[in-house]
């Protein structure tokens, strides 16, 4: 409104796939948002933008990834067949789980866990099909937005297009910058830890697209009993409150669930309640950045499950502890005097370069939406 712009929300996430939508149990509430669930109702809707706008008045935010037929028609549309500017973005806002630096016996084990699942064959042969159409069709968006020197150096790499970066701000970096005057609701007292939740065991996650059942790698039972001894400890030890700091994708009936043994669930967004916080654990979160951008020491934490079934997350978990010179905690078996040797290490040449390499490709502070405007 400050800009005079209009913005507009649209959720499609009924047209790509409606599965998808059973992972986010928590729906987005905003007068802006508009609902779609048929591609043709949604297409001819923007016919009426456009006429209403014009086309070099209008500039698409890009969420929707190629992924299947759907998504592809959606791409099609807006890039290819009415030409409209369009901006992608970059998802490395975080270290990504390729297998550079696998062993050849991890490079096996990563060949067996891919054959072994047949929705994960089929997922990767429906990405690499429509991948390749899109490459062929030349379908590309007018810009991509990336959020550090890694996802710069990506595009560059498979750029062959006439598409224009734009440096920007990872949506945690932007959020704390739009935020940062906000006061923390909660009433903490004393000295606090926050556990950055993840959806599976507990909930289904994002299992429903990668095809694999929430408790093929991770059992409820064993998780969050792991979990509780190893908060415990942490508490008795070290004289911090372990709160909770719920997925976006999760919806909890309890604020103090039997599962997380009664810890309190946080109703603040992380990106205030995190400011005064001791310390950020967690398995696999985006959230460490604001640990990063408040100087909070963060934890890495695995388990013997996650190491003996899902080894290539587990491979993958050791080298974002290491981006944030941290090593990874095994909550199953850990070192107590290491633990209370480096709990509150903090390494700030890592966290600088995990600042320029993820979280933002600027220097100057300016949120993405003064970025965005200039596009319009």
């Amino acid at each position: 409104k400050k800009m005079n712009i209009d913005l507009e929300i649209h959720e499609l996430i009924n047209i790509i796939n409606k599965n998808y939508a059973k992972s986010f149990l928590n729906e987005m509430k905003s007068n802006d948002e508009k609902k779609f669930n048929d591609f043709k109702k949604w297409r001819d809707y923007i016919y009426k933008i456009e006429e209403k706008y014009e086309r070099k008045n209008i500039l698409i935010f890009n969420g929707v990834k190629i992924t299947n037929l759907m998504s592809f028609k959606i791409n099609h549309f807006i890039k290819k067949y009415k030409n409209l500017k369009v901006l992608d973005f970059s998802q490395l806002d975080m270290p990504d789980a390729n297998t550079e630096g696998f062993s050849y016996s991890q490079y096996l084990f990563a060949l067996y866990h891919f054959i072994t699942n047949p929705k994960k064959i089929y997922i990767k042969l429906r990405y690499v099909f429509f991948n390749s159409l899109v490459k062929y069709l030349n379908i590309h968006p007018t810009y991509f937005m990336v959020f550090g020197k890694e996802g710069e150096n990506r595009f560059k790499i498979k750029k062959t297009t006439n598409t224009k970066v734009i440096l920007a701000n990872s949506f945690e970096y932007n959020m704390e910058l739009s935020t940062k005057n906000l006061e923390s609701q909660e009433k903490i007292k004393g000295k606090y830890a926050i556990f950055l939740e993840s959806p599976v065991p507990i909930f289904e996650g994002d299992t429903r697209i990668t095809g694999i059942k929430k408790t093929d790698k991770i059992t409820v039972e064993k998780w969050t009993k792991s979990l509780n001894d190893f908060f415990s400890f942490i508490e008795k030890n070290f004289f911090l409150k372990v709160y909770i700091c719920p997925h976006p994708k999760v919806k909890h009936y309890s604020e103090n669930p039997n599962y997380y043994f009664g810890r309190k669930i946080l109703k603040d967004p992380l990106c205030v309640v995190s400011r005064k916080a001791a310390l950020i654990i967690t398995r696999s979160s985006t959230g460490v950045a604001f640990g990063i951008f408040n100087s909070i020491p963060s934890m890495i934490i695995t388990s013997n499950e996650i190491i003996s079934k899902r080894k290539n997350h587990y491979i993958w978990q050791k080298k974002f502890a290491k981006s944030l010179g941290r090593d990874l905690v095994n909550i199953d078996e850990f070192d107590r005097e290491k633990i209370s040797d480096e709990i509150f290490n903090l390494d700030k040449n890592c966290y600088k370069k995990y600042m320029s390499d993820y979280l933002t490709a600027r220097t100057d502070g300016v949120l993405n939406s003064k970025i965005l405007s200039e596009l319009i």
